[in-house]
């Protein structure tokens, strides 16, 4: 792209318990994975990027509260990145913004229409609990959008039918820098082994029980530890969700700042992802273990949605369990530490391809040049 843009990342991602060194609230896994990151991607190519939570200026235009200045920017951005405003005045805060020449792009990263009822997420945006900002506006703001960007091939199909609109693909990939190169023999010449999972509970409480009857016993048989990164004060704890009897060594250490995330992969040698087959898994990519396992030199186990077949399929990346021998089979097999090194190994390698923000930034701009060519929602 020779046109250099002004382009806006707004995100309701923004966490209420943890604060960056600056003492702003964190932004979410999300947020950054799907905004911040690719912002900071693009200004490297030369855009004026800024990102923020979204406010409604005098003339009723959606716009970006700037992070770095807590202001709004003086001059009007030429393209708008949106990640999960669902309330009722931004329907006519996003037609004011294209009466102002502003192109609206909508960031999808699930699949608002199908989320569990246990999920937090559910009654979050339901709207008896919440009739002024909730799924079904949603669904309104993404028709009225004038592009819309996805993760999956499942949200493309999905939402490019529910919306009627523009919708690109671009999966998820991870800024590089923030994951150097792992140190494979160290890591899996450790004692004693540790498996387990890095997440938040709240959101993956029925996936987590897939593991309840299987990882304890594993465990106590082979003498392995098991770590969970991630936890709340609080909330459920892995350890009662998976079911984990006394006597198996337990660790866990809380949720943390976006540029120490990479470290909550330190006290791992396997990493685990169950995920129930369900629509609202099939919608989800393979970050947490195509991306940031790999990334941290591990090997890992997933439950095989979409994503996970796909990644294994064209890629040979990652283990794939449904039955509890499968799971069991995977973790006997990887208590040998020549075979995590092989294994970590070579997913590494892979990931340097498919997996770099760089390649992304380049299919972002091609999608941003695609949108300023569309014609005018008003």
């Amino acid at each position: 792209m020779n046109k250099k843009l002004r382009i806006e990342f707004v995100t309701d991602d923004w966490s209420t318990q943890i604060m960056d060194a600056n003492g702003h609230e964190e932004i979410g896994g999300a947020g950054w994975i799907r905004m911040d990151m690719i912002r900071i991607a693009l200004s490297k190519l030369g855009h004026e990027t800024s990102i923020g939570r979204g406010v409604i200026t005098f003339d009723g235009s959606l716009r970006c509260l700037n992070r770095e200045t807590a202001k709004v920017n003086d001059e009007r951005p030429d393209v708008m990145f949106v990640q999960r405003l669902m309330g009722k005045e931004i329907l006519h805060a996003i037609k004011i913004a294209h009466m102002n020449g502003i192109k609206i792009i909508q960031d999808i990263d699930d699949a608002h229409f199908n989320i569990p009822a246990d999920n937090s997420a559910f009654w979050g945006s339901h709207p008896k609990t919440n009739p002024d900002a909730n799924r079904n506006i949603y669904n309104d703001i993404l028709a009225i959008s004038d592009h819309l960007v996805v993760s999956t091939p499942f949200l493309l199909q999905e939402y490019s039918k529910r919306t009627r609109r523009p919708t690109t693909l671009i999966r998820n990939s991870l800024d590089m820098s923030m994951w150097p190169k792992p140190d494979f023999e160290a890591i899996h010449t450790r004692t004693p082994l540790t498996v387990g999972w890095v997440g938040a509970t709240p959101w993956r409480i029925r996936d987590l029980k897939l593991l309840a009857g299987i990882l304890g016993p594993w465990a106590l048989r082979n003498g392995a530890s098991v770590h969970h990164s991630g936890s709340i004060m609080g909330g459920q704890q892995f350890n009662d969700l998976v079911q984990l009897p006394d006597g198996v060594p337990y660790t866990q250490s809380p949720m943390c700042i976006i540029k120490e995330y990479p470290a909550m992969f330190e006290p791992l040698q396997v990493s685990l992802v169950p995920l129930t087959i369900s629509q609202f898994n099939n919608a989800k990519s393979y970050l947490k273990g195509g991306l940031e396992s790999v990334a941290s030199g591990l090997p890992y186990i997933a439950s095989p949605t979409d994503e996970y077949q796909y990644l294994y399929d064209e890629y040979g990346i990652g283990r794939l369990a449904t039955k509890p021998k499968e799971w069991l089979r995977h973790l006997d097999a990887l208590r040998d530490p020549q075979v995590r090194i092989a294994e970590a190994e070579f997913q590494w390698g892979v990931m340097q391809d498919y997996g770099n923000v760089d390649r992304s930034a380049l299919a972002y701009e091609a999608m941003i040049e695609e949108v300023m060519a569309q014609e005018k929602m008003v």
